[in-house]
């Protein structure tokens, strides 16, 4: 299914429409309270969340924050294929409630892959508290991984496309 769901991303417009896909996409598939996507935000040094599911997402879009602190800055460090699953998040000392937290849930698991294509960092998705037991699988991972690699080519795609030019 997400192979085949994939080959929308060639539809997509922009980043924000194929994140937003990829956001859905993953709340069917691999099943959680909340999930977001965030791009990093070169200019001001944060991760922005640019599209959101499930508890707390009206309250979370267009939010940034640090990209230094919390998991979040330890799943962007992680490269192409790997993902970050915590059982118990809140546990880890890196967890920084203000960053890794979702407004109006009690985060326990947390699933986290950066969005790398080629060694560049572009974003990360975090799901938070998986449809199993509260956890997240490894068949999980697996799709996790296969969608987030599929938007990553296409996210890369988009930050070296050449503006378009009026013709005169």
């Amino acid at each position: 299914i997400a192979f085949e769901a994939c080959h929308d991303l060639l539809f997509m417009k922009n980043r924000a429409e194929a994140l937003e896909f990829a956001v859905h996409l993953l709340e069917e598939l691999v099943p959680s309270e909340a999930t977001a996507a965030f791009l990093l935000d070169i200019n001001t040094d944060q991760f922005r969340i640019v599209a959101a599911r499930g508890t707390g997402a009206n309250a979370r879009h267009g939010t940034g924050l640090p990209s230094a602190s919390g998991l979040l800055a330890a799943a962007s460090e992680l490269g192409e294929h790997a993902v970050l699953v915590l059982a118990d998040a809140a546990a880890d000392p890196r967890f920084d409630e203000n960053i890794d937290g979702v407004p109006g849930l009690d985060v326990r698991a947390l699933l986290y892959r950066p969005l790398v294509h080629r060694g560049r960092m572009f974003g990360v998705l975090q799901l938070a508290n998986g449809s199993v037991r509260g956890m997240f699988t490894e068949a999980d991972c697996e799709v996790v991984d296969y969608i987030t690699q599929q938007l990553s080519v296409f996210v890369a795609r988009g930050a070296s496309m050449p503006k378009a030019q009026a013709i005169s």
